[in-house]
């Protein structure tokens, strides 16, 4: 199992995706959240010739349990410092995809480190929190209801729930049904402190006022049935960063495991424009897909001399019972 140790005693868990040789892609989870929530996109930037590189955030997933902070500051510099040690840094830049409080880490570390980052891809975040006074009363009980929810005794309660949804949103979405559980383990690994602290960390999210600073092609998805991070936000942001793109989707806020195809199609688009990687394994299949072309055209006359030799047969039969009748 591939361990990074960090600078604080942290051991970080990561896995890398596609060629060596590929153009670096880093991505970022969200909340309570685990790099293996990303396996609908790292296939899909593996297949177009990148390297995806992904972490389990400390706290999260198979990284140290053990969490003192997760400032906002804090993170940035581990976000950093994993980047650091599996050389992203120092050499040319690399794209970077963040979502949810994943993508409210990328806005911070492009912010920090701008000439290290080639461009970005925010998915389902926002700048803000609290932008209404519902959203602000829900906020404002989700660290205590995050903590009630990740005890342990909780989660023992919740967990049969938890495998009966994966069972039918398998059969809504047409996904492996074990895949999702294992998404949901993933999330019900995370210690009720550590939830805790992190919601308390996400309302005091607010890069607003920064967002014109972020100059590098973005690419922003957000998702039309999305409450966690409405897609007003994602317009707002897409106002206010001078070199952004904008999709909205007809999603949710977990659109891209359950509906990974409304994403990946833009990602690839996106990155294929602005930061162009190796070019993929299966673009050598292009002949083949030619030659197959022109063996159907070869085949289309034989096809042309069936229909003219059925309409003969169809002439003389119609001649011979004239004649029977006559």
């Amino acid at each position: 199992m591939p361990l990074l140790k960090m600078s604080d005693g942290s051991r970080t868990y990561y896995e890398t995706h596609g060629p060596e040789d590929g153009a670096p892609v880093m991505l970022l989870h969200g909340w309570c959240a685990s790099l293996r929530l990303y396996c609908e996109q790292t296939r899909s930037l593996a297949e177009a010739g990148y390297r995806a590189i992904l972490l389990d955030s400390v706290g999260h997933g198979r990284s140290s349990k053990k969490v003192d902070t997760v400032d906002k500051d804090i993170v940035v510099e581990r976000f950093s410092e994993f980047a650091e040690k599996m050389g992203l840094f120092g050499g040319d830049p690399f794209a970077l995809i963040g979502h949810s409080a994943g993508g409210g880490a990328a806005q911070q570390i492009y912010l920090k480190h701008p000439d290290n980052i080639a461009c970005l891809v925010l998915l389902n975040t926002g700048y803000l929190m609290r932008d209404s006074l519902l959203r602000n009363v829900f906020w404002s009980m989700s660290p205590l209801m995050a903590e009630a929810a990740f005890h342990p005794l909780a989660k023992l309660a919740i967990r049969p729930a938890m495998n009966a949804a994966a069972d039918v949103a398998g059969l809504l979405f047409n996904k492996d049904a074990h895949k999702i559980r294992l998404w949901f383990t993933d999330v019900m690994r995370t210690r009720p402190d550590v939830a805790r602290m992190e919601i308390e960390e996400i309302m005091r999210h607010n890069t607003k006022e920064q967002l014109p600073g972020i100059t590098c092609p973005t690419l922003i998805i957000g998702g039309s049935m999305d409450l966690l991070a409405p897609a007003r936000q994602s317009r707002v942001m897409h106002a206010m960063i001078p070199n952004s793109e904008l999709v909205v989707v007809p999603t949710g806020h977990a659109g891209k495991m359950f509906q990974s195809e409304l994403y990946n199609k833009p990602i690839i688009e996106f990155l294929t424009k602005n930061y162009p990687s190796a070019v993929p394994k299966k673009a050598t299949r292009a002949p083949v897909k030619k030659h197959n072309a022109a063996k159907a055209a070869k085949k289309a006359p034989a096809k042309k001399t069936l229909k003219k030799s059925v309409a003969i047969k169809k002439a003389v039969k119609k001649k011979t019972v004239k004649k029977k009748k006559s």
